[in-house]
């Protein structure tokens, strides 16, 4: 519980600061490419990205070796989650077009099953925060479409780097992101952490026993 904790903690730290840093470095500063700018491919963001699915990776890895149900599963789901995080360090794209896109996708919807059947077996706090995540996830995958076409919509098709819209609607989406990874991340560590737990009771009770 204290990892599960500690990743809650910084992802929110993180979250903050990369999305104060972009605004100021945008609004306040017209700076667009900046290594703060959460449009930038190879940016610090993109580091805390990694890091939180990284985060996740060993949660599962954890969990696999902690728990006494799913265990293989969870040893499967670390090596997708470690897979989509250097996907993620390369920024390998997601266009389906392309062959490398294509395995990316694929690699993301596998660990996206493979997550929601873990969750089945999480403890209802776990389990929680990681449907939550994948539910931020997947409108941050669709967000940026919906929120141009939205814009377009109400007539601001128009608009773009510096505006304040446009930059809320970037914070939000990279936002959403990283909080989707960090409470995935927190969901395998506790499911972790109660497994250990549950370990240790039943161990204690076997010694106990007559």
């Amino acid at each position: 519980m204290t990892i599960a904790r500690v990743v809650l903690a910084a992802g929110i730290v993180l979250l903050v600061a990369q999305s104060v840093a972009d605004l100021v470095a945008s609004l306040g500063f017209q700076s667009y490419h900046s290594f703060a700018d959460l449009d930038r491919n190879n940016g610090i963001p993109d580091v805390g990205s990694t890091i939180a699915i990284l985060s996740a990776a060993l949660g599962a890895a954890m969990l696999s070796i902690r728990t006494a149900r799913g265990r293989l599963r969870a040893a499967i789901l670390a090596g997708f989650l470690t897979l989509i995080a250097v996907a993620d360090a390369v920024q390998a794209g997601v266009d389906r077009s392309t062959p490398s896109g294509a395995l990316v996708l694929a690699t993301i919807a596998v660990a996206a099953l493979l997550l929601l059947a873990t969750s089945f077996e999480m403890p209802r706090s776990a389990k929680a925060s990681t449907l939550v995540g994948l539910g931020f996830l997947a409108v941050a995958a669709s967000g940026g479409f919906t929120y141009d076409t939205f814009l377009t919509q109400v007539g601001l098709g128009d608009l773009g780097r510096g505006d304040v819209t446009y930059e809320l609607g970037i914070v939000a989406k990279q936002g959403l992101e990283l909080a989707g990874w960090t409470l995935i991340a927190v969901g395998l560590w506790m499911s972790a952490g109660a497994a250990e737990q549950q370990r240790t009771e039943l161990t204690r009770a076997s010694l106990q026993a007559p």
